[in-house]
């Protein structure tokens, strides 16, 4: 049984003799329904009890209300007002459900769904937790002996190593090399023959000096007779054309010393001292051909190496010219005299002879096997009986490396030395 309770403020305040007045309203059968009214002098509210009353007809409504009205007409107002209350329409407040209504299920319901939630977040979590614990212990690792880091197991070092040498940018074919190597020839030729006065008596040229044999030898090695050969009408073309890739190719020559080299100092010397050391480990040669790659795809990257051209602008610009000074000042007395725009025009196919021995340089980084230049037997040079000795361009030969093994047997050469 819900019990309510209703205040109601009251304008005006009531007379003196209307402090109290019971009203009892007869029951029509069941229980009574009991009304009691007090005024307060201090507040001027009526205060009213009541029990919900039972099912009646509306002849009792009726009866029950004119009877309120007969006696008072402001207890009539009170009495209308809780007639209609207690004949079972609704008031819309929280405690004035009545026993039948089915607002009554929605508290236990709403109360087992959110124990279902609440039950299904716990499960969700013990799951998380298992699983995460299982993964973890599925990881394989290893704690360091010396530190908190993790190291995770790997394959053996040789299979990494052919793992990493199988990812890097493909180096050019041997075919690319070639073709490489024929326009480097070609280019010095041109300059030579627009450029050189094959045919000049040195002793009418304006520059009648050479250079000194012994600074010929270093720019060009020790294992020709370079005065004699550039100062022999028969033989100054094929002398120039050598001794001209002997310059350039020696200074990309990854053997050459860092401080001649075109290359750059600190990748050169770098590569120089892995070469030097550590050759009782079977895995360097490997490991030397994968710095190798690396360096080259760095090296395509910083110095632009797509074109001769764009190399003879990019970062190698100040040695590819210093270079070019050196070979000019070596051809110096048999090189034509020109006005100021040939003079520019020649300034610039020599810029480009260089920039393409350079190119090549470079192109000996990308492969994976040790690549270098090669030039016959010095015996055949000196041999003065035959001009045809001469080994005007450079061959380019490859070893491949085993782990282990340094047998110059697996060399094969993918540019073949060009005679004269």
């Amino acid at each position: 049984m819900i019990l309510c309770n209703f205040l109601f403020k009251l304008d005006g305040t009531p007379s003196a003799s209307n402090n109290n007045h019971p009203i009892a309203v007869p029951s029509t059968g069941g229980s009574a329904t009991t009304f009691s009214t007090t005024w307060s002098e201090l507040g001027g509210s009526l205060e009213l009890d009541f029990l919900p009353p039972p099912t009646s007809t509306s002849k009792s409504t009726s009866s029950t209300a004119a009877l309120a009205t007969t006696s008072n007409p402001t207890s009539a107002h009170v009495s209308n007002s809780a007639s209609r209350t207690s004949s079972g329409a609704p008031t819309g407040g929280p405690n004035c459900t009545s026993p039948g209504d089915p607002g009554l299920a929605t508290g236990p319901a709403v109360g087992l769904a959110f124990g279902c939630l609440f039950a299904g977040a716990l499960l969700a979590l013990a799951l998380g937790l298992f699983c995460s614990r299982r993964h973890a212990r599925g990881q394989p690792s290893s704690r360091s002996q010396g530190g908190g880091g993790v190291m995770l197991l790997a394959p053996s070092s040789l299979n990494s190593l052919t793992r990493v040498l199988e990812k890097l940018p493909a180096p050019i074919t041997h075919t690319q090399f070639e073709q490489e190597a024929l326009q480097w020839n070609i280019s010095i030729s041109n300059y030579l023959e627009n450029h050189a006065d094959l045919l000049i008596d040195l002793s009418r040229a304006r520059s009648q000096t050479f250079l000194a044999a012994e600074q010929l030898s270093v720019l060009a090695g020790h294992d020709a007779p370079w005065h004699r050969l550039l100062r022999d009408k028969t033989s100054r073309y094929n002398a120039l054309r050598m001794l001209m890739a002997r310059i350039i190719a020696n200074k990309v020559n990854p053997e050459t010393a860092a401080e001649t080299s075109l290359l750059p100092k600190d990748v050169l010397t770098t590569y120089q001292d892995i070469v030097a050391g550590g050759k009782h480990n079977p895995n360097v040669p490997l490991m030397q051909n994968i710095w190798r790659a690396m360096t080259m795809n760095l090296v395509s990257t910083t110095y632009q190496t797509s074109t001769a051209a764009s190399l003879a602008t990019g970062t190698l610009s100040r040695s590819i010219q210093e270079t070019t000074k050196t070979i000019r000042d070596a051809l110096d007395p048999l090189l034509l005299r020109h006005s100021e725009p040939e003079a520019a025009s020649e300034a610039h196919l020599l810029v480009d002879v260089v920039a393409k021995g350079t190119l090549l340089g470079l192109r000996m980084f990308e492969q994976s096997n040790p690549t270098r230049f090669f030039w016959q037997p010095s015996g055949e040079l000196r041999d003065r009986s035959s001009e045809k000795t001469l080994i005007v361009f450079p061959g380019i030969k490859q070893r491949r490396i085993q782990p282990g093994s340094k047998d110059p047997g697996h060399e094969s050469v993918i540019v073949q030395p060009v005679r004269a």
